[in-house]
């Protein structure tokens, strides 16, 4: 059972947003990212999970210092290695116009959407979510799904 709470309206509440898989490959972007508290990951932009770096985006100055006076209480901080690879990562992403990794990637997400979707559709047991081709302003177009995973229903017989 999946339990539902409302989000309260008040000023001091603040939607934390999940972007971990907010990346042009893996789902269309349909608008600009633009919540309270945005979190993001390097793991699933460039596949570096053993990396454990990310970083937010907070649009509230108060919410980012209580943020900032957390981290420096119960965080012994981040190692340099894991700095430098995640500096390297990054200016690696930035390369040319920034934009080549996000094509890449997406063709091989794509590609492989696409033969899981066939595999699965063989199965008269299974059967794959539907994603629909979606508006994307990144790649300026209409672009097919290319999801990290893939949820596969099982169909009772």
């Amino acid at each position: 059972m999946v339990r539902r709470w409302p989000i309260q309206k008040a000023s001091s509440v603040n939607a934390i947003y999940d972007h971990a898989y907010y990346w042009p490959h893996f789902s269309a972007i349909p608008a600009q990212a633009n919540g309270d508290i945005m979190i993001f990951t390097i793991s699933k932009l460039t596949g570096h999970a053993g990396s454990r770096f990310g970083w937010a985006l907070v649009k509230d100055k108060d919410v980012y210092l209580n943020m900032l006076k957390y981290m420096q209480l119960v965080e012994m901080g981040v190692s340099r290695d894991t700095q430098l690879r995640a500096l390297q990562l990054l200016k690696v992403v930035l390369e040319g116009d920034g934009r080549e990794i996000f094509h890449l990637a997406y063709e091989k997400m794509r590609d492989h959407w696409e033969k899981n979707s066939q595999i699965v559709s063989l199965s008269k047991r299974f059967t794959n979510q539907d994603i629909p081709p979606q508006y994307c302003n990144f790649f300026e177009k209409v672009r097919g799904p290319s999801p990290g995973d893939t949820q596969v229903s099982f169909l009772h017989m």
